[in-house]
């Protein structure tokens, strides 16, 4: 696995981003692209890695942040021209929303 970015959040969980080896475009149903949450003791809490139909959350995680909350943010890239979207996702893996940004 390559790790693509870590995030502490203000509970002291180290979130980080990771993905399968090998070239990250095109993402295939058998690519592994996850957001896992370690707790403070570094035990594994939640993989977030698909939705509730089953379809891939993220592409490729380029950072995480998250909120008072915890709600997770990631921006993800798309592709390798740099297009991307914020995904938000909550600590069950419930997409909150994605974000493409403005359509012209």
């Amino acid at each position: 696995m390559i790790l693509l970015a870590i995030h502490v959040n203000k509970d002291n969980e180290v979130i980080v981003g990771l993905r399968e080896q090998g070239p990250p475009f095109p993402v295939q149903d058998f690519s592994v692209r996850q957001v896992i949450i370690f707790g403070s003791d570094y035990q594994r809490k939640v993989t977030l890695e698909f939705d509730k139909k089953g379809n891939k959350l993220f592409s490729y995680v380029h950072r995480i942040r998250t909120d008072s909350r915890n709600v997770v943010y990631v921006i993800d890239c798309l592709d390798n021209d740099n297009n991307g979207r914020i995904v938000a996702v909550d600590r069950n893996g419930r997409l909150k929303f994605t974000y493409d940004g403005q359509k012209i």
